[in-house]
């Protein structure tokens, strides 16, 4: 499975980029079982894909019956946190990070239920026990899917 997902994944995107990417799995009734990644990093994506996959994806195969690989194609940093705002969820992930900390919480874009960003952040702030002075950033993603 890991060699599909490279070969689908090299065929639109260079092995060598360092460059942030999810990977999620999800059941026969779409479910979402796993979702792991990262939005950026100084690792080639060939290691990034593998080191993934391997702790997240592998573990679960049997339960999964697609894998989502969300590819990070623009980030959106914001010296203001309430800026973000105006982003729609549908369009745009979330980064939130506490400063004080080093806690960060992550949503990816047009997530189920997610309609709006001022939530998306309450909730990331909340689930990953986020507190204090804060950085926040929105990102894109384009979606492969990729069946087993």
């Amino acid at each position: 499975m890991l060699d599909q997902i490279k070969e689908t994944v090299f065929k639109l995107y260079n092995a060598e980029e360092k460059k942030g990417v999810f990977l999620s799995g999800f059941d026969d009734n779409k479910r979402l079982v796993v979702s792991q990644g990262i939005v950026t990093t100084q690792q080639p994506l060939r290691e990034t894909l593998s080191k993934l996959y391997i702790s997240t994806i592998e573990p679960l195969l049997e339960q999964i019956a697609y894998i989502s690989v969300d590819m990070v194609t623009d980030i959106v940093s914001f010296p203001q946190a309430n800026e973000v705002l105006k982003l729609d969820p549908k369009e745009y992930g979330f980064v939130v990070e506490d400063l004080e900390d080093n806690k960060t919480g992550v949503i990816l874009p047009n997530t189920a239920g997610v309609t709006d960003a001022k939530q998306v952040l309450y909730d990331l702030k909340k689930k990953y026990s986020i507190h204090g002075k804060v950085a926040v950033s929105g990102f894109k993603t384009e979606r492969i899917l990729i069946s087993k």
